[in-house]
């Protein structure tokens, strides 16, 4: 068997770069990776997906040099290495998705990619969506439709959310469905006009966002993909779930950067002195992105009957797996649509977004 070695071109970056130039070459490569050279030509280092949103998660400026980030010791391998070589660098206990290689002067000259070395499970991995709510916030459109339903464009919320997860490669996908059930039901049917399959998961009462779960734990028997049937996003899944078994971690929630501005001036003070007046600031946090990753082991901590919220079970993975228990910053474009000034909104975006 003869192994691709890609072209490292379209990869490259100077090692004096920012990481705001990191983030356009890995959008516009879609390699998953950005490969840091001096000026012959020789590895300096490397700049993984992963590597920019953990420095999200450190609030590190993207205007800062790729040097703050950098990976200096990358794994790499011989332009000629075998089949079996590369399969024992590339899948380790995290799995390395890119492997540059160089010659004898450390120059690259290409790029191994683990999609021609291992076998891909992406399309074994479930997708569950969450679409029983009543939405009522988004009347009337809700009014006749379920609100995934509810058309973006020319397509329906929900529809949109499989074709971004089906053009990644997933192809498994449970939905949980309750108020207007049948309108879902009646225009994906089994999923096969999607190229997909589709179970469909029937609440009979309001079961909350992992209690529906536990109507289908015996068939997720490996690490699997949650998300809410109102939101809208171009994110990188395979990333997401790359970053799950590389933080070895058996819960991982999606998180969006969220600005909020105090229309005062905040005064910071110190047993009654005025330490700090700040006109006007502006708050950021990471807020809650509606998608998650989970092992099927964090199904035991859902209640056997009732309502059950997926906060409430992170809650309790907090508590009993605090190390294992991981968020993942969503870099792409996000948003959420719970009102009719939502849906106008997004409306607009998508046509910037092609998504």
């Amino acid at each position: 068997m003869i192994i691709r070695l890609h072209p490292i071109e379209p990869t490259l970056i100077s090692s004096e770069a920012s990481i705001l130039e990191a983030i356009q070459v890995l959008d516009k490569s879609a390699m998953q990776i950005a490969v840091a050279t001096d000026s012959a030509g020789r590895l300096a280092g490397v700049v993984t997906d992963g590597d920019i949103r953990r420095a999200i998660l450190r609030k590190i400026s993207i205007d800062a040099p790729i040097s703050s980030i950098l990976n200096g010791d990358p794994v790499t391998a011989r332009a000629d290495a075998s089949l079996v070589e590369l399969r024992e660098l590339m899948n380790s206990q995290t799995r390395v998705l890119r492997v540059p290689a160089v010659d004898e002067n450390g120059v690259v000259v290409g790029l191994f990619m683990i999609e021609d070395v291992v076998s891909d499970n992406t399309g074994n991995t479930p997708i569950v969506i969450m679409a029983g709510g009543m939405g009522t916030r988004l009347r009337p459109h809700t009014e006749t439709v379920p609100k995934p339903m509810v058309h973006l464009g020319e397509k329906p919320i929900l529809e949109r959310i499989i074709d971004v997860t089906r053009n990644q490669g997933y192809r498994s996908y449970y939905i949980s469905v309750r108020y207007l059930s049948e309108k879902i039901i009646d225009h994906f049917g089994d999923g096969s006009d999607w190229g997909i399959s589709i179970q469909y998961v029937q609440e009979r009462e309001r079961l909350g966002t992992a209690g529906a779960l536990r109507l289908i734990a015996d068939k997720l028997d490996e690490p699997f993909l949650v998300m809410n049937g109102d939101l809208v996003t171009n994110m990188d899944f395979n990333s997401l779930r790359h970053f799950h078994r590389e933080t070895d971690s058996i819960a991982t929630m999606c998180v969006r950067e969220h600005d909020m501005q105090i229309p005062y001036g905040v005064v910071d003070q110190e047993n009654g002195r005025l330490r700090q007046l700040r006109e006007k600031p502006v708050l950021k946090n990471f807020v809650n992105a509606g998608i998650y990753m989970l092992d099927p082991f964090t199904l035991k901590y859902v209640t056997p009957s009732g309502f059950f919220d997926i906060t409430t079970l992170f809650e309790t993975l907090i508590e009993q797996h605090s190390d294992a228990t991981s968020i993942f910053p969503i870099r792409e474009y996000w948003r959420d649509i719970g009102t009719p000034e939502d849906l106008r909104r997004v409306s607009e975006e998508i046509k910037e977004y092609y998504i």
